[in-house]
């Protein structure tokens, strides 16, 4: 009997401090120290409300109580009032929701609300956890943005201002439920950090290459200048130069074989044949006539010069001067 007694003490006393192991592990909990402060909502707030801590310490208090009783039984009714205690229930305030049984049970409960309570604290803590994680994601993308400004040498804060702000705000709003955090508004800031990042650094990287661009550019245009010396040098501006290549020469003359240019041709000289009759360069007794003089195209509604038209006239009149004297010996000087 005082075996099973001693048996029954010291399963009693493991039990003890397992719930006692149990209880630390939940007071030095890493999410313990995120909760404290905090007002928690939705979803976080609904699954913490199943937690008690007061209640288990309480429930480890009144188990202690019932283990220390037991080890100060002496004499001879030691084992029957051991039987006794551990038959009973274990004596708790009805006020902290302590369950109803014996001691062995009861310690085996309040073991299991510890576990349960560990289980939570574990999803808070890894929610938060992620919310952490996002939020070092978004900060360094912020960051990059500020240094992107700085290597523009712009200030930063007219475009990192707002997003900093709403970054805050978001994880504000989620810190008091990690378990149920707004997506859509975490994603959007994500995208919007991104696009700002990725324009900023195209922008740097522009800066950066704009002086190889300009040397670039310096060196094709001493080219191009040292090619207009050139060929002003020789005579032929390039300003002058045809881009292509040139146009042929117009013809000649058209099929009806008037020439395509204006030329007009002097009239024929007046002169005195030995017989005293004009001539024009011509037997006067030769019915070959010359060509007339080419007309200059017309233009619009200009009229062909007076110069053309007098040559033209003086011309024919010689020519019927000269038929109609042609079987006359008597020679006739020109008026």
């Amino acid at each position: 009997m005082k075996a099973d007694t001693d048996r029954a003490v010291a399963d009693l006393a493991a039990a003890h401090d397992r719930l006692a192991a149990a209880l630390y592990a939940v007071d030095v909990h890493p999410a313990q120290a995120l909760l404290r402060g905090v007002d928690l909502r939705g979803a976080t707030a609904q699954l913490w409300s199943g937690v008690d801590l007061g209640r288990l310490w309480a429930g480890f208090v009144a188990a202690r109580d019932v283990l220390d009783r037991l080890r100060d039984l002496t004499g001879r009714t030691r084992d029957a009032d051991a039987a006794r205690i551990l038959a009973a229930r274990v004596p708790a305030d009805p006020v902290d929701g302590l369950p109803d049984l014996s001691p062995a049970a009861f310690i085996a409960e309040l073991e299991r609300q510890c576990a349960a309570t560990v289980d939570v604290l574990d999803r808070i803590g890894a929610a938060r956890a992620a919310l952490t994680e996002r939020l070092i994601e978004l900060d360094t993308a912020l960051e990059a943005a500020v240094a992107a400004h700085h290597r523009l040498g712009a200030d930063h804060t007219p475009t990192t201002g707002p997003l900093q702000q709403r970054l805050q705000q978001v994880y504000a709003q989620a810190v008091p439920d990690p378990l149920t955090v707004d997506e859509t508004a975490w994603t959007a800031l994500r995208e919007e950090l991104t696009r700002t990042v990725r324009q900023l650094s195209e922008l740097a990287a522009l800066r950066t290459a704009l002086p190889a661009r300009l040397t670039r550019l310096d060196l094709l245009l001493d080219a191009l200048a040292a090619a207009e010396q050139r060929a002003h040098r020789a005579g032929t501006p390039p300003s002058r130069r045809s881009p292509t290549r040139a146009c042929p020469r117009p013809p000649t003359s058209t099929a009806a074989g008037r020439p395509r240019s204006p030329t007009w041709s002097a009239p024929p000289t007046r002169s005195t044949s030995p017989a005293g009759r004009p001539s024009t360069g011509a037997s006067p007794h030769s019915t070959a006539t010359s060509p007339p003089p080419s007309r200059p195209p017309r233009t619009g509604s200009r009229r062909p010069p007076a110069c053309w038209t007098g040559a033209r006239n003086c011309e024919a009149g010689w020519r019927r001067t000269g038929r109609r004297r042609s079987g006359s010996t008597a020679s006739r000087s020109p008026p």
